[in-house]
């Protein structure tokens, strides 16, 4: 994996230093403009980043309007108390097994885009996030990295819309 893809105003685009390439313009049509079908052909765009220095670039990465990485993602499943310190800091016990849960796909956002709060109550953490590429079910160890197209770093931005007064506690999660 040798290329870097981002999303330009809604179009999927190769990034090479300081410029960035329309995926859809320089394959020719081969790929649309939605960055989660160009992940599903990663051997094309290793190819297609090594032709980039002798394409014209569509434009410069200052200059663009860049929206979240995946264009329309199917799902966003996320983990919850990986981390100890903020396990520890939030006051709750790491879990034995993984808690996982899904997110609202519509939670993803581009950088330097406003986010509407609705409580004063607002935390926040920084994540890594693996892409999925290829689909895939019981996946050994030693094949994992095959499945995962990228990786990028988020923050996570959490808002209780309620009061605590609002919530009912359920062993120190709170449901509103």
């Amino acid at each position: 994996m040798a290329f870097k893809i981002a999303n330009i105003s809604g179009k999927a685009a190769l990034v090479k230093g300081e410029h960035y390439y329309d995926l859809k313009t320089i394959s020719n049509n081969v790929f649309d403009d939605d960055t989660l079908n160009a992940l599903s052909n990663t051997p094309e765009l290793d190819a297609l980043y090594l032709t980039l220095d002798d394409l014209d670039p569509t434009g410069q990465i200052k200059d663009a309007i860049l929206d979240a990485p995946i264009s329309f993602p199917k799902n966003c499943y996320a983990v919850g108390l990986n981390y100890r310190n903020h396990a520890e800091e939030a006051g709750m016990e790491i879990p034995k097994v993984p808690m996982i849960f899904t997110k609202h796909t519509t939670c993803l956002v581009g950088p330097h885009r406003d986010i509407e709060m609705r409580s004063d109550h607002v935390d926040y953490e920084a994540e890594l996030v693996a892409v999925i590429g290829k689909s895939g079910k019981d996946i050994s160890t030693e094949n994992a990295w095959d499945h995962i197209a990228g990786l990028c770093v988020c923050l996570l931005y959490t808002s209780d819309a309620a009061d605590e007064e609002d919530s009912v506690d359920l062993g120190g999660r709170r449901i509103i």
